[in-house]
């Protein structure tokens, strides 16, 4: 049961207590500054509470504090210089509270403090470099602050230091040589995603028993030494978006007990050590978007611990080393964007545990390999950009873990795989990103296709698809709902968006592209596409649909991009369609078999282009220059959305190049009507 209320003032009157402990409950309200008169209290623990308002500085007052916990509270303002005064202080944490302004140099005078926590605040300005006469000091946590200026280098001093993790502030400047000082003390320095510039200090070759040296996200540059092999205790090493340039040092394969090894984003060139199969222990290695060339070592597959290797955005060349299927517990795997040949070895498939495996943009050639279909825990299956061939794999059905499937710009052929009658209804559950773009593939799209209960990104364009859509597009909830903002994940796809082909980050919860375009596909665009109110994407251009614009399709209201142009459908244009598709930001029917006059609810007709209506010798009126006339009256357009009927009460309207025509092909019916109609009765 947790404590809830406030902290009494009246606890002051205990002017012996020795030991307030409040932690992990709900107490809330103010930290009474009257505990100061309490001067024998050794531990104040008020921490994991809902207390807010200052620190209160009359705690300065209190000379034999030990402990001094207040974090994860609601606290604000600033720290209070006076807490330099207490000469006893060995644990000050003051983390994850609201506090802001400078970080008092007076801390430096609380000569016994062994361990500082003061993350997860809005503390600004620099480190005090009076901190650097804490010779017991062993731990120093200011990171996720907006602390600025350089690292001091007084801290040097702090022969003590273990711990020093500055992370994620805007610190700039060089890392001090002066922290070789601290030698076989360091164990673990943590300063990435800050501002520091310059290179890897000589001095730090000292650290001999450093076991995590993270500076990722700086701007770090020069050449990796070799004295970071040197290291036997070393265990991650973090490097990542850097400037760091020339060849990785092959002396890392020293640091045997190395666990992660992330130096992706920076600038190293030449081969990949085939040295790096000794590191035993290594369960991350990302090499990724650097100038490596050469082949990737097939000493890899000795890495039995590797669950994460990204290789991606390099110039490897060569094949995929069948080896790397002797990594049983890989879950990730990304070696996409290099010129990789040869075919996808189906070793793989004794990765049983891999989840991602993304191998895009390369020069793969041959089958997708018929193992890979018993990978149960797959997610992520991406070999787009490849020249791939043969049919897609029916055991693709049988992946019921797969979220994104892209098997887009590739050579594949043939039919897709008609659905397993002994594979469960619920067949890929979790399925959302769905795309054989720019393929050879022909038959009809399976019904399968629509019981994707989640898919939210359907892209089979530019294929060879025939016959008619599936008449059950209405089981496809996933385009039905309408996602609010967030991410529950990303993955870099490429579809069509408003009339041009886009690379970006798709967003699970806000991305619905339905694409078809491009095929041979026939028949009546089905009204049940009316159904799926949350897709904000429909292209189905230069295909063969026929039949009128389904009346269905004002209801998705979210829609910002229609192409259905270079079809043979025939009809008007839904008049309401501009005033329910409000979020219409690309509009194209051109080149296909409609008639009538382009509605200007909704400002249709003045919203979009003459070359989002153009080819259609039937339509008139804005944006085209033929205009629309009506004969004998107000012309009135009544649309009746739910049968697909258009009734012209007064008159048909005819363009006004054409009302010559029309005019005399009547004058001249009525001529031949009187010259030669004569009653029936003179014909007995």
């Amino acid at each position: 049961m947790q404590l809830q209320g406030f902290i009494d003032p009246l606890f002051g009157n205990l002017t012996l207590l020795a030991n307030l402990t409040l932690s992990n409950n709900n107490i809330s309200g103010r930290i009474p500054p009257e505990l100061s008169n309490c001067k024998d209290l050794f531990y104040l623990h008020l921490d994991h509470n809902l207390l807010t308002g200052t620190i209160p500085p009359e705690l300065g007052q209190l000379k034999n504090l030990h402990d001094l916990y207040v974090q994860y509270n609601q606290l604000s303002g600033s720290i209070p210089a006076e807490l330099g005064s207490c000469i006893s202080l060995v644990s000050l944490s003051l983390d994850s509270n609201n506090l802001s302004g400078h970080i008092p140099t007076s801390l430096g005078g609380c000569r016994n403090l062994t361990w500082i926590f003061l993350p997860n605040n809005n503390l600004s300005g620099s480190i005090p470099a009076e901190l650097g006469s804490l010779q017991y000091l062993q731990g120093l946590f200011m990171f996720n602050n907006m602390l600025t200026g350089s690292i001091p280098a007084s801290l040097g001093n702090c022969t003590n230091l273990t711990y020093l993790y500055l992370q994620s502030n805007q610190l700039n400047g060089s890392i001090p040589g002066e922290l070789g000082h601290l030698q076989t003390a360091l164990k673990q320095m943590s300063l990435y995603n800050n501002s520091l510039t310059g290179t890897l200090p000589d001095s730090l070759r000292k650290c001999t028993e450093i076991e995590y040296l993270l500076l990722s996200s700086n701007q770090l540059e020069g050449s990796l030494p070799d004295w970071l092999g040197q290291s036997g205790s070393l265990q991650q090493l973090y490097l990542a978006n850097n400037s760091f340039q020339e060849s990785i040092p092959t002396s890392l394969s020293k640091s045997t007990n190395l666990t992660a090894l992330r130096l992706e984003n920076n600038k190293f060139t030449g081969n990949i050590p085939h040295e790096l199969g000794l590191l035993s222990k290594v369960e991350q290695l990302s090499l990724a978007n650097n100038g490596l060339q050469g082949n990737i070592p097939a000493s890899f597959g000795n890495l039995s611990r590797l669950w994460y290797l990204d290789l991606s955005q390099n110039y490897l060349n060569g094949s995929i080393p069948v080896s790397l299927g002797t990594c049983k517990n890989l879950i990730i795997l990304y070696l996409y964007n290099n010129n990789l040949t040869g075919s996808i070895p189906g070793s793989l498939s004794n990765c049983e545990k891999l989840q991602y495996l993304n191998l895009d943009h390369n020069f793969l050639t041959g089958g997708i390999p018929e193992e890979l279909g018993l990978l149960d825990q797959l997610q992520v299956f991406v070999v787009k950009g490849n020249s791939l061939e043969g049919r897609v794999l029916a055991s693709l059905l049988n992946l019921s873990a797969l979220v994104v499937v892209d098997f887009s710009h590739n050579r594949l052929e043939g039919a897709l795989p008609a659905e397993n009658s002994s594979v469960d209804q619920e067949f890929m559950p979790n399925l959302r990103v769905l795309s054989f773009a720019s393929n050879l593939l022909d038959g009809a799209i399976p019904a399968w296709i629509a019981n994707l209960k989640s898919l939210q990104l359907l892209d089979l364009s530019q294929n060879r698809f025939s016959g008619k859509l599936p008449s059950n597009l209405h089981n496809l909830h996933g385009f039905k709902v309408l996602h609010s903002n967030g991410t529950l994940d990303s993955h870099g796809i490429e579809i069509n968006i408003k009339g041009k082909d886009q690379s970006f980050l798709y967003f699970w919860r806000t991305t619905t592209s339905f694409d078809l375009s491009s095929n041979s596909l026939e028949g009546d665009i089905p009204h049940e596409l009316g159904t799926l109110v949350g897709m904000r994407s429909l292209n189905l251009a230069r295909n063969m649909f026929t039949g009128p614009i389904p009346s269905t399709i004002v209801d998705i209201t979210v829609l910002e991009s229609l192409d259905i142009s270079h079809n043979e459908l025939s009809g008007e244009i839904p008049v309401d369609l501009g005033t329910n598709l409000a979020s219409l930001g690309f509009f194209d029917v051109s080149y296909n078999n409609l008639s009538g006059m382009i509605p200007t609810a909704g400002n249709l007709n003045t919203r979009f282009s003459n070359s989002s209506f153009a080819g259609n010798v039937g339509l008139c009126g804005l944006p085209l220059t033929k205009q629309c006339i009506s004969l004998g009256g107000n012309t009135t357009n009544t649309y009746n959305s739910k049968n697909y009927k258009t009734t012209i009460t007064v008159a048909e309207i005819v363009s006004v190049p054409d009302f010559p025509v029309a005019f005399f092909v009547g004058f001249m019916s009525a001529v031949f009507v009187i010259m030669f109609w004569k009653p029936a009765w003179v014909s007995r």
